[in-house]
């Protein structure tokens, strides 16, 4: 689980997906996240829960032109820095994914809050 010790471990996660979903990430906007929380700032980044799912994908299609990249459904921990990079942490499909991926939400929720209170910002 993330922490203050070890921001980057998301023990849930099935890895890390590779740089062509980069744009893909950078193009969702919070209209369809499931929920977010964080800063660049902090050693968690701007942290986003996220279910990709048809719908999502179509509309990515549509508004890119990229009919080439097929992004796979299921959900994911998406990681903003204040570097622009961005970590997209997969999960699957399923209840048993979700539940994952909201364990793993919930803790860099908790650990940032942990963070935050400790630089001041209330």
């Amino acid at each position: 689980m993330p922490s203050l010790e070890a921001p980057t471990y998301y023990e849930h996660s099935k890895g890390v997906e590779g740089q062509p979903y980069d744009d893909f990430f950078k193009w969702v906007d919070a209209d369809w996240w499931a929920d977010d929380t964080g800063n660049v700032e902090s050693p968690f980044g701007y942290v986003v829960l996220l279910e990709v799912d048809q719908s999502l994908i179509e509309e990515y299609m549509i508004s890119t032109g990229d009919t080439n990249f097929y992004p796979e459904q299921g959900w994911y921990v998406t990681r903003l820095m204040d570097n622009g990079l961005i970590w997209a942490h997969t999960y699957g499909t399923g209840t048993l994914a979700e539940e994952g991926a909201r364990a793993d939400f919930a803790e860099a929720y908790r650990a940032y809050c942990e963070w935050d209170e400790g630089q001041g910002y209330y």
